[in-house]
């Protein structure tokens, strides 16, 4: 609904969002967080055609409201299980406001799409907050901003979409060592190509952090693999009590300059949008940024460094249709 100087949209939540102000009244969906993105999203889509300000923002308002909100516990696996709350909002609606009528017909536009390729709060690279309007074609949209999407060929619900999620993602990058022995798929990948992980790196350079059977191994050059799915704030390989520090060792001539092109923490390259029964893998570019920069592994005194995989190295399309070859995941191609 939109009127002079207002336009209103009405939500759908999919999946909960992690609020890091929970136990707080009126705590929701904050605008101070969908403004910048929205503002972003804008920009790329349209800079040209709209009065930007200095800082990349717009001249607009919002306002997020609500009829009522459930709160629960998130799922253990979760790392701050027991700080933070799953919140779901019923009757959520967002007002915007601005007197520049070119700016609210451009979100009239295009709100819809930016809800469908953008999460919300805390791990919202891995489902969490979820939102869309009312009405929409998902794959028409998706079509527009991405190569190619792919979704889990497993389907899903509110009981179990998080667990899903959060095993497969760690099947993919690292592998999973707990009720049952999965190895991972960017080790298998990578092998493929002629590509050695850095874990078996780490356990030649520091013998006593290797123990049991010899790690699983084929022949290559050594890349820090899965830095291509992201790498933390806190960089570290934990075996037992001990750990690994791991530290970007940025190129350049200068100390500034190195400081200046440090990389500290690099989100996940796929977003994973839940929607109704589907979980979708949307993939994008940002990986490019870290090819082949080295980093540094230290433990006790010992280190090495070890370089990121390069643009010929890895790809990441090919890397998600290696896997849907084992039936995992499929690429999105008829309307949905």
């Amino acid at each position: 609904m939109s009127s002079d100087f207002k336009l209103e949209f009405k939500l759908i939540q999919h999946t909960p969002i992690i609020h890091f102000q929970h136990d707080q009244e009126g705590a929701t969906l904050r605008a101070s967080e969908l403004k910048p993105k929205l503002d972003k999203f804008l920009k790329h889509r349209c800079s040209k055609g709209l009065p930007f300000e200095e800082k990349g923002n717009l001249d607009y308002k919002v306002r997020v409201t609500y009829d009522r909100m459930e709160k629960r516990i998130p799922n253990k696996f979760l790392y701050f299980a027991n700080q933070h709350q799953l919140l779901h909002y019923f009757g959520l609606t967002i007002v915007f406001t601005s007197f520049n009528d070119k700016i609210l017909k451009t979100i009239e536009e295009l709100f819809g799409d930016f809800l469908l390729i953008t999460n919300f709060g805390t791990r919202s690279s891995k489902g969490y907050g979820s939102f869309s309007l009312d009405s929409f074609q998902i794959n028409d949209v998706f079509k527009k901003y991405f190569k190619k999407v792919f979704k889990l060929k497993a389907r899903v619900n509110n009981l179990n979409w998080e667990e899903t999620v959060d095993r497969f993602h760690k099947r993919m990058k690292a592998g999973i060592n707990y009720n049952g022995y999965e190895k991972s798929l960017l080790f298998e990948y990578m092998c493929n190509n002629g590509i050695r992980w850095e874990k078996r790196r780490i356990k030649q350079a520091f013998p006593s952090l290797s123990s049991g059977k010899p790690p699983i191994d084929c022949d290559g050059e050594f890349r820090y693999v899965r830095s291509m799915l992201g790498l933390a704030e806190i960089n570290e390989y934990n075996k037992g009590n001990d750990t690994v520090r791991i530290q970007h060792r940025p190129k350049g001539h200068t100390p500034e300059e190195r400081k200046n092109k440090k990389i500290d923490r690099f989100q996940t390259p796929i977003l994973y949008k839940v929607i109704n029964q589907a979980v979708y893998l949307l993939p994008d570019d940002s990986y490019k940024k870290i090819m082949g920069e080295s980093f540094n592994f230290s433990y006790n005194s010992k280190d090495f460094n070890i370089d990121t995989p390069s643009g010929k190295e890895f790809d990441l399309l090919k890397f998600l249709e290696f896997i849907e070859k084992k039936r995992l995941i499929e690429e999105v191609k008829e309307a949905c």
